[in-house]
């Protein structure tokens, strides 16, 4: 009987099936893609110069195996893509301690906007391309270490990971290199 309970269980659950559109998990696209983002280096700093960091790319991609393009704006809904931004500063004992970032450490003005950690690419007016060009405003003499992540995700604020593609149920990333950052990390002093 017990024997007989399980078979019959077991057919149960096996014949139960879900369909990808049903799934509770959202779907990723990953793209890799090169030099989404740029850091303007110099060489040289002083106190009051700015590091500007950009980054911009068209919401028409490649997708590999398509040969059409794949429209991200469409695909997710989302008007903003963000990616990691960390500075720190190395203090007496050869540590490094994170400087808490906020709007008031980037100039006003430029495309985009920063919040959570996050440098926003905002889709522009013209619908054609996400858009980040912000300066860092360097504030005090010191060896820092800027550190940007290398994936470029749909950002959608307080909520980082709410599904807004109206009901696709689809995300599209990128993983990028860093023009001009070798790794994730760019060292640097302030005069």
């Amino acid at each position: 009987m017990k024997k007989t309970l399980f078979i019959l269980t077991a057919i149960i659950f096996t014949s139960c099936t879900t369909k990808l559109e049903d799934s509770y998990y959202q779907r990723n696209i990953q793209l890799n893609v090169n030099n989404y983002i740029k850091v303007y280096t110099q060489n040289s700093y002083n106190v009051g110069d700015k590091i500007f960091i950009e980054s911009r790319f068209n919401k028409l991609q490649d997708e590999p195996g398509y040969s059409n393009k794949l429209d991200i704006f469409k695909t997710t809904n989302t008007r903003q893509y963000g990616f990691y931004i960390s500075l720190e500063k190395k203090v007496f004992n050869g540590s490094w301690t994170t400087i808490n970032l906020n709007n008031t450490d980037f100039e006003s003005g430029g495309l985009g906007n920063y919040n959570f950690n996050n440098g926003i690419c905002e889709l522009n007016q013209t619908n054609t391309f996400y858009e980040f060009y912000k300066g860092l405003i360097l504030q005090e003499s010191g060896q820092y270490r800027l550190t940007i992540s290398s994936s470029i995700d749909p950002f959608y604020g307080n909520n980082y990971y709410y599904n807004y593609s109206g009901g696709n149920n689809i995300s599209v990333s990128f993983n990028t290199t860093i023009e001009n950052v070798p790794g994730d990390s760019y060292l640097f002093t302030v005069n």
